[in-house]
């Protein structure tokens, strides 16, 4: 069963399955929309693409053995950086990201899931890598709906348009 629940998390992790890969989500998308504020939206993909690294970064370093503090504020965990100020710092974020998940996915094959997390026993190595699936989901989401609202979806590797 383990087997099945760790492939099952892997799946999540990239979005196969339930919705377009994670790593497609950002493709081909220049910084210039990437930083684009929409009205009525409270972040740019740029600012949710950096909130989403701040999180896998969080629950990796708990896994490592370190114990980070929370953010005091949800608001905290978003740059208030809007758009990112070329080509460079743009790819590098996207990298960051990409990165992230394969780091995630990793741990999913090598931790052992079930076991409490050594510093933060009331939780497992499986919930902290659900948590990271799961935010990146919903988060990758919201940036699908902006793509569509700046006329940039989908992805040239494709997704659905309906």
């Amino acid at each position: 069963m383990t087997q099945h629940v760790q492939a099952g998390l892997i799946r999540s992790l990239t979005g196969e399955g339930a919705h377009v890969d994670s790593t497609d989500a950002l493709l081909a998308l220049s910084p210039e929309l990437a930083g684009r504020p929409i009205e009525g939206n409270a972040f740019t993909i740029f600012q949710i693409t950096d909130h989403m690294i701040y999180w896998q970064e969080y629950w990796a370093k708990w896994m490592e053995g370190e114990a980070p503090p929370l953010p005091k504020r949800a608001i905290d965990s978003f740059s208030t950086q809007v758009a990112p100020s070329d080509q460079t710092e743009w790819d590098n974020l996207v990298d960051t990201f990409h990165q992230g998940v394969k780091r995630a996915i990793a741990y999913a094959n090598s931790k052992p899931l079930f076991e409490p997390i050594p510093q933060k026993p009331k939780y497992t190595y499986y919930e902290f890598l659900q948590w990271t699936a799961t935010h990146n989901s919903y988060h990758l989401g919201q940036i699908v709906v902006l793509r569509r609202m700046l006329d940039a979806w989908p992805s040239p590797s494709g997704g659905e348009t309906w």
